[in-house]
């Protein structure tokens, strides 16, 4: 438990609520002058609401922790020449492990001996494209997700021809990462408090 306050407020904060903790709470205030005394009824209601508040907080910042996300690796537009090879790859995390699939222009991506995927470690993704051809230009996405959601994160591939000039690309549009939800029937249950009595 934790107390506080300021010429203007007082708060006091329970940082892992228990049924121990309900009841009646008295803040004594002394202003100088006189003293004031405050007090709170956390039982009931109040306490019912209040917990499921924190089982709810509580859970949503365990699936923020433990969602499918890329952690870094990669950058936002590639330009590549006809004939190379190129190498995406990522670090990803989650806890599940999460699972892993690759995009081409909003459609999944068909593996073949020219789209290769692997992860390896559970946590390092990769894809690779054998010889890259103008074909192989356009926006390529990862979908990182586990029970908990996920994210997609976009790379703009752009393939050029020997002696070509550079083109000039610009990152996709979206350029962050898109967060993807929950399935909400994978989502883990909440622990519900007790129901009292009253009302």
């Amino acid at each position: 438990m934790r107390i506080g306050g300021s010429e203007e407020i007082a708060w006091m904060q329970i940082c892992e609520p228990t049924e121990k903790d309900k009841g009646k709470y008295t803040f004594e205030l002394f202003d100088g002058k006189d003293a004031h005394k405050r007090t709170i009824d956390l039982s009931g209601q109040a306490y019912d609401d209040a917990y499921a508040e924190f089982q709810r907080l509580k859970a949503a910042a365990f699936a923020e922790k433990n969602r499918g996300k890329v952690i870094g690796g990669l950058p936002d537009v590639v330009t590549i020449m006809e004939g190379k090879t190129l190498n995406l790859t990522c670090t990803v995390f989650g806890n599940p492990d999460p699972e892993v699939v690759w995009f081409k222009n909003e459609k999944l991506l068909e593996l073949n001996d020219h789209y290769v995927v692997t992860l390896e470690q559970g946590k390092y993704a990769s894809l690779i494209i054998k010889g890259v051809s103008s074909e192989d230009s356009g926006k390529y996405s990862i979908n990182v997700k586990n029970k908990y959601g996920g994210e997609m994160v976009d790379v703009t591939v752009s393939v050029y021809k020997h002696g070509e000039e550079l083109p000039d690309i610009k990152p996709a549009a979206s350029g962050k990462a898109r967060l993807i939800p929950a399935d909400p029937a994978q989502e883990p249950a909440m622990s519900k408090p007790a129901k009292s009595g009253r009302k």
